[in-house]
């Protein structure tokens, strides 16, 4: 097998990768009898195979840890406001804010008001909390928020690299004009009833401007941005091993190859920031090492 290099310098090394080739066997196999040919014969178990694997080098790159949504086109929505963070709920020259630090606005956007508040104000209040109820007239792209996605969207501002509230927001809707810039009605994941926990309850949406022609029932997708990594070293994810919490990579160590532990930060879906466990210029090994076995 020979190691090919994205990096500056290029190098050759056989690597012996059974468990690659015998995927590779099954993929041809399914081509090849997709064709009515007759399938590859297989390799025997005792005959070592080779296999092409690259190298990449570790680099600095900028992009955004991105949350793609399947939404629909809703009209006239209502839903209920949430506390960003723990606090007291303060009222002042009519708006909202939590007593932070910060100061912290509580603010609808692309047009939506709030109708009714459910906590007075100077209540002390938890994260998540519902504290109003808004609604917004217009037409709005809503997308369901479960699981793992609830999670990300409600970690605390700064407060990770994986996740947080989002800081932007696109939309599409099929059948419709291209993508569209627009602004969450609550950037924290809504609910219409806060007695109904059941999965699917919890939901972002946007409205969508007057310029795009929508009717209620259209399908599209809702994009958020939760964070953007300026210059952080990364890598593709196809050279990760394991999962976020538990992550290694094939290094090449002069004329060796070894395994290390790293440590993961955002990623947009192809790069993943390596938050530790590797310096710039490192070569790491494509595919993954659990590939390589």
């Amino acid at each position: 097998m020979t190691v090919r290099s994205h990096g500056p310098e290029s190098s050759r090394q056989p690597v012996r990768g059974g468990a690659l080739a015998a995927v590779a066997a099954l993929l041809l196999s399914g081509l090849f009898a997709a064709c009515t040919a007759p399938p590859p014969a297989p390799y025997a178990e005792d005959e070592p195979t080779e296999a092409t694997v690259m190298t990449e080098t570790v680099e600095r790159r900028t992009f955004d840890t991105v949350l793609s949504l399947p939404a629909t086109v809703v009209a006239g929505l209502a839903f209920q406001v949430t506390a960003p963070a723990t606090g007291i709920l303060v009222e002042r020259d009519g708006a909202l804010f939590m007593q932070l630090d910060s100061g912290r606005e509580i603010r609808v956007g692309g047009g939506a008001r709030i109708e009714t508040l459910l906590v007075a104000p100077g209540t002390e209040v938890v994260a998540g909390l519902p504290l109003a109820e808004a609604v917004h007239d217009g037409f709005a792209l809503r997308a369901s928020v479960t699981g793992e996605h609830l999670l990300r969207l409600t970690a605390p501002a700064g407060g990770s690299t994986k996740g947080g509230p989002p800081v932007r927001a696109a939309g599409e809707v099929r059948g419709s004009s291209g993508p569209f810039d627009c602004d969450l009605v609550d950037p924290v994941p809504s609910s219409t009833d806060p007695s109904v926990v059941e999965e699917g309850s919890s939901f972002l949406a946007c409205a969508v401007p007057e310029t795009v022609r929508v009717i209620a029932g259209m399908s599209g997708q809702l994009v958020v941005t939760l964070a953007t990594h300026d210059d952080v070293l990364s890598l593709p994810l196809e050279a990760i091993a394991g999962t976020v919490d538990r992550a290694r990579v094939s290094v090449k160590d002069g004329d060796e190859v070894v395994e290390r532990d790293v440590t993961l930060g955002g990623s947009n879906g192809y790069l993943v920031e390596i938050v530790d466990g590797l310096r710039e210029g490192d070569e790491v090994l494509i595919p993954s090492p659990s590939l390589l076995e």
